[in-house]
């Protein structure tokens, strides 16, 4: 679940994320110089980026997720 009245980001909350043409759920951590890393869960598939935080839109803060394990 997305509030979208929640987008002022703060340290290490999840957040709906659109960088460019592509909308990701990740983890944002404050850099200096206005820079934000962009952290998946999943760091095994996706490796951390740093880019600017003006590169970002935030779509809403996440406050509700489930999960279902399927084994293949």
């Amino acid at each position: 679940m997305i509030d979208t009245g929640r987008q002022a980001v703060k340290e290490g909350l999840l957040y709906a994320l659109r960088f460019g043409s592509t909308v990701m759920i990740k983890r944002l951590s404050f850099r200096p110089g206005g820079r934000i890393l962009v952290i998946s869960d999943n760091r095994q598939e996706y490796d951390p980026f740093e880019t600017d935080l003006s590169e970002l839109h935030v779509i809403g803060q996440i406050v509700f997720f489930c999960r279902t394990f399927v084994p293949e």
